[in-house]
C-alpha cells in the first residue's frame, strides 16, 4: 500500500482522538497497526526508506506511528536506535541520522498536538503508547509481586 494511503488512515485516527486526550500515556496504542498489519507497513516504509525525509515531511502521521511503532513492538534491548534500524532491516543509524529522524518526529508529532520532550524522544514515544510489548512480561511480573 502506499504511504499516501498509510497517511490517511493513521492521520484520520490520530484526529479522531479528542486534543485533550491525546496527551494522555497510551493514547496512540490503537492507532499502532496489528503485527500482521504493521509488517507490511514496515515492508511499505522500506520502500520508501531511500528518501525518507522527504517522505515524512509529507507523511508525518507516518513517521509518528513508525516512531511510537518502534517502540511498541521492537524495543527490547534498551537501544532503541539499534531495534529500530534492525526492523527496517537497515544498518545501524549514524547519529546524525539519528538527531534527523529525532527532529521530524517531534515536528510531526507537535502536528497533531502531540507531547515530545526534548532529549527524551524515546520516553516520549513510550508515552504516547503506554508500556511496549517486549516490556509487558516485566510488568505484569512487578504486578504478580505486587499482589
Amino acid at each position: 500500500m502506499p504511504l499516501q494511503d498509510w497517511q490517511t488512515r493513521f492521520a484520520s485516527a490520530i484526529d479522531a482522538i479528542a486534543p485533550d486526550q491525546r496527551a494522555k500515556s497510551g493514547a496512540l496504542l490503537p492507532i499502532i497497526p496489528p503485527r500482521e498489519d504493521w509488517e507490511q507497513f514496515i515492508a511499505d516504509v522500506r520502500s520508501e526508506w531511500s528518501h525518507w525525509k522527504w517522505v515524512f515531511t509529507l507523511n508525518p502521521a507516518c513517521l509518528v506511528v513508525l516512531y511510537d511503532g518502534a517502540a511498541f513492538y521492537n524495543y527490547r534491548s534498551g537501544a532503541f536506535w539499534d531495534d529500530f534500524a534492525d526492523g527496517l532491516g537497515l544498518q545501524p543509524l549514524a547519529p546524525n541520522a539519528q538527531a534527523a529522524i529525532n527532529q521530524r518526529f517531534t515536528m510531526a508529532a507537535q502536528h497533531y498536538g502531540l507531547r515530545v520532550v526534548t532529549g527524551n524522544y524515546v520516553g516520549s514515544a513510550v508515552a504516547h503508547i503506554g508500556i511496549p510489548i517486549s516490556m509487558w512480561d516485566a510488568f505484569l511480573l512487578v504486578c504478580q509481586w505486587a499482589l
